[in-house]
């Protein structure tokens, strides 16, 4: 059974975790008023195409930073006084804490590289298809200064994650929620001086400047890399890590096709006036979702630790409380969205019209709700170390970006419509199926 402390603590985490994700939703709806008011249509499309451009970097990330996650929770188990291990154990799993940190910061230096010169070339090419009501020195800039801050966050994101499978979810949470606050009020001090692209680069270069301040001198994880023994013996890559890193980096990947696919295509095929209908509406109900799935983010390490300690009950009890709590919210939040949208227009304000007709809400919310339900069924088996989402998340993906690039052409219901049918038929259900497997185990080590 967990300690008090160690409960409060994870309280903690979800509590901090739901703040940061809360403000976010608050400073996403001022950042709506702020661009749907002083930005065009077309330089709100170019905002959000902007967004789902950058998510590009889960092709490069390839999901490590929860595969870090969650060895580190399994190890730092051991470090716990509960755990009766032995000094040898212990040291053991500082040595394999501080070796995982040193490889992955020289492997991300790495990526970050050929991320910023892959996406930044390429999202160049990409953006000049859009409207010539935006000169190309109006995004040019800022696009590059994006690229660069996201490759710098990209680098620090495996440090993070280390940080947070030790137990400082809340910490970790903390310094994004301060880091948003700055970057979000910059934002709106840049926009209310002059209306620029620039803006959108705030959040980004506040992250970038203050991460590594914090990793250095708060994180601890610099603690563990000085504690390493002498010829100490780490986590095999390809032994320990990649097998479980590359299923989840393929669902990573199509985790990009699954929910970031829709802005640049209807950007492509539609226009940047259109491409801003479908990726305003569709940030809001992303918002939402970001506070639904604080309840099991945030509690992704006490669950692996309940994995490692084969307590089943709670693991099981642990996890249906967390599950209610995640989708009772997202259902009132969605319900409230649709009517508070609806209201607006009935009163005709203008920024209501910014978003999507109703019904393309609607299919939004449903599509939303049962995203954060596979969201939360797949977090309970990935804390097995195991990833059985692989198949479901690579066809899903192959699905829904095939039907978005044919309907984007018609117009942004029928990529929603398509969207809604392939989740509700295909991902859900498919991920019952597997779920019930692993909800049926006695052993955390049984095979699937």
């Amino acid at each position: 059974m967990l300690t008090i402390a160690r409960k409060f603590r994870i309280d903690m985490a979800i509590a901090m975790t739901v703040l940061q994700r809360a403000w976010g939703v608050v400073a996403g709806l001022v950042m709506v008023l702020m661009t749907s008011t002083l930005f065009s249509r077309e330089m709100q499309g170019y905002y959000y195409t902007f967004n789902s451009l950058i998510a590009l970097q889960a092709f490069f990330e390839l999901g490590l930073s929860f595969v870090l996650t969650q060895l580190v929770s399994h190890e730092i188990v051991k470090l716990d006084e509960e755990h009766n291990s032995s000094p040898e154990e212990r040291q053991a799993a500082i040595d394999r804490i501080g070796l995982l940190s040193q490889s992955v910061r020289r492997w991300f230096a790495i990526l970050s590289i050929v991320f910023a010169v892959a996406v930044g070339i390429g999202g160049l090419v990409f953006l000049r298809q859009g409207s010539s009501a935006v000169p190309a020195r109006e995004w040019v800039g800022s696009w590059l200064l994006i690229v660069v801050a996201a490759a710098v966050n990209l680098y620090y994101s495996p440090q993070l994650a280390i940080a947070e499978g030790t137990g400082k979810i809340a910490h970790v949470a903390r310094l994004r929620l301060a880091q948003t606050i700055v970057g979000y009020v910059s934002c709106w001090i840049i926009i209310l001086i002059h209306p620029t692209l620039y803006a959108a680069a705030c959040i980004s270069v506040v992250s970038a400047l203050t991460s590594g301040w914090w990793l250095r001198r708060r994180s601890g994880v610099p603690t563990f890399v000085e504690r390493v023994a002498q010829g100490a013996q780490g986590y095999g890559w390809r032994r320990d890590i990649f097998p479980l890193q590359w299923r989840i980096g393929v669902s990573w990947m199509s985790g990009y096709l699954l929910y970031q696919v829709f802005t640049p295509f209807v950007f492509a095929h539609r226009g940047a006036a259109e491409a801003a209908m479908i990726g305003l509406s569709i940030a809001v109900f992303g918002n939402i979702s970001l506070i639904a799935m604080s309840w099991m983010s945030a509690s992704t390490p006490m669950l692996s630790g309940l994995v490692a300690r084969g307590d089943r009950a709670e693991l099981r009890r642990r996890f249906l409380h967390l599950f209610g709590q995640s989708i009772a919210f997202q259902i009132v939040a969605c319900i409230g969205l649709c009517a508070v949208i609806s209201l607006g227009r009935y009163f005709d304000l203008k920024i209501m019209h910014r978003f999507l007709p109703l019904s393309d809400l609607v299919l939004i919310g449903v599509v939303t709700t049962c995203n954060i339900s596979v969201f939360a069924l797949a977090t309970f088996m990935r804390v097995h170390k195991e990833e059985p989402m692989l198949w479901n998340s690579l066809v899903c993906g192959v699905l829904v970006a095939g039907a978005t690039y044919f309907t984007s052409f018609w117009g942004a219901s029928y990529v929603l419509m398509a969207y809604c049918a392939i989740i509700v038929v295909v991902s859900l259900p498919w991920t019952i199926a597997i779920f019930i497997r692993y909800w049926r185990r006695t052993d955390a080590a049984e095979a699937v």
